[in-house]
């Protein structure tokens, strides 16, 4: 396990592990001519932004804020599961 590896719990009690190889794929909504649509936006790829004391939760705080709905990728395997960010309950370094 890296020091920087975070735990992600969401409200139904599943938990994914997120690490600095894995990257997120941030879906937003957005209006176009008064219609509303799921639109992916560019990547995050956690490796970029480890923060030197606070790891990853900086970036995945704010990847969080910003979008309603993920998708995670490692550099092993693509999770086509796409995540709710409203059903998150909590981020825990692992250490």
């Amino acid at each position: 396990m890296d020091k920087f590896d975070v735990a992600i719990t969401f409200s139904n009690g599943e938990k994914i592990i997120v690490n600095r190889s894995t990257i997120i794929f941030p879906i937003r909504l957005t209006e176009h001519n008064r219609e509303r649509y799921c639109s992916q936006v560019e990547p995050i790829v956690l490796d970029e932004w480890v923060h030197h004391h606070d790891g990853l939760i900086p970036e995945l705080l704010t990847t969080f804020a910003k979008n309603e709905f993920f998708y995670l990728s490692t550099k092993d395997q693509e999770n086509k599961i796409i995540y709710k960010t409203s059903s998150i309950v909590s981020l825990e370094p692992l250490q």
